[in-house]
């Protein structure tokens, strides 16, 4: 058997069954920053558009340069739409998450920006708000590819641990499957808004990794820009 179909097999289990090495209830993860200070976020209404349009005009760039002076209330359109709380229950995004347990994060590198503050961010979902946990905010040393060049980098981490302690192994599927319904969110999101992005999932797992909190662990990145 091929070490792909090994690593496959390896997060399967019986549906009908409770899955191996689970333990009940959720785990919570060690959100220290969740104290710091915070930047609300306000948001506006996206451009309508005609959804099979934006099926149709949804493409990844190759090359992306760094968008001119985003406000914060851009930005905040942005993750509102993409992976904001649901308007009618706060409990709930607006991407599906096995059991509702949400593992994935989100944090972004922004630089070179007159609204914001250099630095890497997280975004606290139910207050549509993102806290600064460092003032690290280069993140290309993991980029394999040459032409991307965005002062905007959203980071889709995953609280592994947070989805084993419910599924098992089986956990890592879903954190990864979660990852894709987030980034098409994303990825639509931004051409409407008239941004290019690009979703990219080879890069240099040190180099984000050692910049999140430790129970984080990067599963893909999407800059965006113009």
């Amino acid at each position: 058997m091929k070490e792909i179909h090994k690593f496959h097999e390896m997060s399967s289990w019986d549906t009908l069954k409770k899955p191996p090495n689970t333990l009940d209830g959720n785990a919570t993860s060690k959100m220290h920053f969740k104290e710091l200070p915070k930047i609300k976020l306000n948001y506006n209404n996206i451009p309508e558009k005609n959804f099979s349009k934006i099926i149709q005009e949804r493409y990844t760039t190759k090359e992306i340069s760094p968008l001119e002076n985003v406000s914060i209330e851009e930005l905040g359109t942005f993750l509102k739409w993409s992976v904001g709380t649901r308007f009618n229950d706060k409990s709930k995004r607006v991407y599906p998450s096995a059991g509702g347990s949400y593992p994935n994060h989100i944090f972004i590198f922004i630089r070179n920006n007159l609204n914001i503050d250099d630095g890497l961010y997280w975004y606290d979902e139910k207050d549509h708000s993102i806290v600064k946990i460092s003032s690290n905010y280069i993140y290309e040393g993991a980029l394999l590819q040459d032409g991307i060049d965005a002062n905007l980098c959203f980071v889709i981490a995953s609280d592994l641990n947070k989805s084993q302690e419910k599924y098992g192994l089986r956990g890592y599927r879903f954190c990864l499957l979660e990852a894709g319904h987030i980034s098409q969110n994303m990825l639509h999101v931004a051409s409407v808004m008239g941004w290019k992005s690009a979703p990219i999932g080879g890069f240099r797992d040190e180099v984000i990794n050692d910049r999140l909190p430790n129970e984080f662990k990067v599963l893909l990145l999407i800059p965006v820009g113009k």
